[in-house]
């Protein structure tokens, strides 16, 4: 028994139709889909919010490297090379890194753009968007962060100090020339000299110095074998100018030679108030007509009882300042014994001499008893 071999089965018009549409259409429909998204990227990409976008990002990542260029500042010649970055990062409030920052429209045309940076509320720069001249490949205008607009840098903190002769100030390391003196001849507030006339005041220089981004770091240097040091003023809390007074020490060739004169004439007046020296010693040491002057001259020291020897002892000099080339004071201490027969009476005494040099010579102008 012979089997007939099966006929092949016709493919029907309508699958054949229906390959060739989807042949035909799914490229057609990628490609339309591709179409519209390069059409939506393009647009995307020309769109200024997606430009002012990246200008608020340079906010948020704290980018002061490229932020700074965009600051209107003429550097001062005493600011440090790092203050604009420190001025600001100050202002736009890197330093808090929970700062947020926002995004506003502000204007629009066709020619520029511009959007607003704000801090907390407020406005803290602003970005100015314009067209590049460049279009996509079909036909959206490019844009372009054309300038950022940030306050301009303004210098607020400074110093102002007061100086004795013969030192020198830097400021962030740069020696202050006489250019930022403003007084040559600063009367110094003295106890031992108040009683003095104008002629016999120590007087010192002034220096200041405005318009520094940051806090200036202020340094002293005497010109020879002196010390000095710095010291800072009680200020405001909201004060920005810095006050400081330089003290100079005197070196140790000077205390050699003013210091023996200092130690005869404070015993010289230790023995006078006992009656073991006559005024008429101690004159010759005194500014004639100053506070020790006239002081001595109306004091008696008859009622001191008589007694039969004195003595000096654990003598302590030091704090030799000097105010300006013609004022200097210095502190004294010594143990002044009296011996009466049998007994001993111990005085402490501790003095602050002040000097005047006049005549070629260092006169002792006040004495106070410490």
């Amino acid at each position: 028994m012979f089997m007939q071999p099966k006929r092949p089965k016709k493919r029907s018009w309508f699958f054949t139709a229906a390959c060739f549409l989807l042949a035909f259409f799914i490229p057609l429909g990628i490609g339309c889909l591709r179409e519209l998204w390069n059409f939506l990227d393009e647009y995307q990409i020309s769109l200024p919010e997606n430009i002012a976008q990246k200008g608020l990002e340079l906010f948020e990542n704290r980018d002061i490297e490229i932020l700074s260029q965009y600051v209107d500042y003429t550097p001062h010649p005493l600011d440090r090379s790092s203050s604009l970055g420190g001025w600001l990062s100050e202002y736009l409030g890197f330093d808090n890194e929970q700062t947020a920052y926002t995004l506003i429209p502000k204007t629009g045309s066709s020619r520029q753009k511009r959007y607003v940076i704000a801090r907390d509320g407020f406005q803290i720069a602003e970005l100015l968007l314009t067209p590049t001249g460049k279009k996509t490949k079909r036909g959206f205008d490019l844009w372009e962060l054309s300038d950022i607009d940030i306050a301009s840098a303004a210098g607020r903190y400074g110093m102002e100090a007061v100086v004795p002769q013969g030192i020198e100030l830097t400021v962030n390391g740069v020696l202050l020339d006489e250019s930022y003196l403003i007084d040559n001849a600063v009367p110094v507030e003295v106890s031992g000299y108040q009683d003095l006339g104008p002629e016999y005041q120590p007087i010192c220089l002034k220096y200041r110095v405005e318009g520094l981004l940051e806090p200036p770091e202020v340094e002293a240097f005497p010109k020879d074998s002196s010390s000095c040091s710095l010291e800072e003023a009680a200020s405001q809390p909201e004060e920005t100018i810095t006050h400081y007074q330089v003290i100079r020490y005197a070196g140790q060739d000077f205390i050699d030679t003013a210091g023996i004169k200092a130690e005869f004439a404070a015993k010289l007046y230790a023995r006078f108030i006992t009656k073991d020296a006559a005024l008429d010693a101690l004159i010759p040491y005194l500014l004639k007509n100053g506070p020790l002057y006239k002081q001595l001259y109306s004091f008696s020291n008859a009622w001191y009882i008589d007694h039969d020897s004195y003595d000096f002892q654990d003598l302590v000099m030091g704090n030799f300042i000097l105010y300006d080339e013609s004022h200097y004071s210095c502190d004294i201490s010594f143990r002044y014994i009296i011996r009466m027969g049998s007994k001993e009476y111990i005085y402490p005494s501790a003095y602050t001499l002040y000097f005047v040099y006049g005549s070629g010579d260092w006169l002792l102008a006040a004495l106070e008893i410490k």
